[in-house]
């Protein structure tokens, strides 16, 4: 869809900040309205991208395919949405139980708390999730964190965030033998069913296994009523019929490094990200890539220009490739410690010959 000339001149301006970095953007109305708009200017690549709007007066630039989900690494503000806050009743859970909320697995499952469930809750987030392919609602910034740290090693196999402690009969029941108030709703005092951050799905080799995950932040483990909460999310886990260990993450058990090095990454995971790049693109720009990256000593951003002006591509089209083999491990690197583009990538093992197979969508 062609950009009138004020639109073009506010985009323009934007791509001052710089393309592909995180950047929270103040756009105009009319700017809000365009869902998808090509552009080529002097700083930035020949790309497709997306405004994603979050309140009313903000929004976010993402280097993404037209018909990908708008939520990909998505920041959004609950504070001015307007929303009603939700209040819990029997019959609203057993119509959520009825929906499948906090049921399924993979792409099939869906939380039982959305991130639209709280209208003031803070900062949320929605993300295009790599291994279980969905959109992973996500309540607050640690648990993007934590998020993050586990959709990178392989045994993790499927993530779900929100997943309900079914059911509410058992979480009541514990709650009584330890003599503490369940979790009500305030309004109401309907009891809500309770649930647990992060469920992961691990691969053991034999079988897969489940490792339920609360994230809280360190200072609020300080809080009695929460430590009753934990108590109760603990045994629940802990009964016969799950024998599952309850683990605590915190923001001290999640490297920032690390967290950086995936943000800067994951927008560049999927092929259709590189748009309007083909498999063989691919395939040719990081076969110059590597064999530059292994020969010559120089930082990120010197051979990802070389590269572009090499093979004649758009400006910056050789960093985005960079992103997309680290990402997909056809680079090995370590990536707890910060990538940064003026400085030397180490490659720890010899780059696989082939990159991309028939009919693969990722590498």
């Amino acid at each position: 869809m062609p950009l009138t000339s004020p639109q073009l001149a506010t985009v323009k301006q934007l791509f001052a900040f710089g393309i592909g970095e995180e950047e929270e953007l103040e756009l105009s109305p009319n700017i809000l309205l365009v869902t998808a708009i090509h552009v080529s200017v002097c700083t930035a690549q020949t790309r497709t991208v997306r405004l994603v709007m979050h309140s009313p007066t903000w929004a976010e630039l993402y280097l993404l395919l037209a018909n990908r989900p708008a939520c990909e690494l998505s920041r959004e503000t609950n504070k001015t949405m307007g929303r009603r806050r939700i209040e819990w009743t029997p019959e609203l859970i057993k119509r959520r139980i009825a929906e499948g909320r906090g049921q399924g697995e993979g792409p099939n499952y869906a939380p039982w708390h959305r991130v639209q469930d709280f209208p003031s809750l803070g900062r949320v987030h929605r993300i295009f999730g790599w291994k279980a392919r969905r959109v992973h609602h996500l309540l607050s910034d640690l648990e993007l964190k934590v998020f993050l740290h586990f959709q990178w090693p392989l045994s993790v196999k499927d993530q779900r965030e929100q997943f309900a402690l079914l059911p509410l009969e058992e979480t009541l029941e514990i709650a009584r033998d330890m003599g503490v108030r369940h979790p009500a709703d305030p309004r109401t005092k309907c009891p809500v069913v309770m649930s647990t951050d992060l469920v992961l799905t691990i691969d053991q080799g034999r079988k897969m296994t489940l490792h339920p995950c609360t994230v809280k932040y360190y200072q609020a483990l300080d809080n009695p009523r929460t430590r009753e909460k934990l108590e109760i999310e603990r045994r629940y886990w802990a009964a016969p019929i799950r024998n599952s260990k309850l683990k605590i993450y915190t923001e001290r058990q999640v490297s920032d490094e690390f967290v950086k090095n995936m943000l800067w990454v994951y927008p560049c995971y999927w092929l259709t990200d590189l748009y309007p790049l083909t498999g063989p693109d691919v395939e040719r720009i990081a076969t110059l890539l590597t064999h530059m990256a292994l020969s010559d000593n120089l930082p990120i951003r010197k051979i990802t220009q070389r590269c572009d002006r090499i093979l004649r591509l758009d400006a910056g089209t050789s960093l985005a490739v960079v992103r997309h083999l680290v990402a997909n491990r056809f680079w090995e690197v370590d990536v707890s410690k910060r990538i940064r583009t003026n400085e030397c990538l180490i490659l720890l093992n010899p780059p696989r010959k082939i990159l991309y197979d028939v009919g693969r969508l990722v590498a």
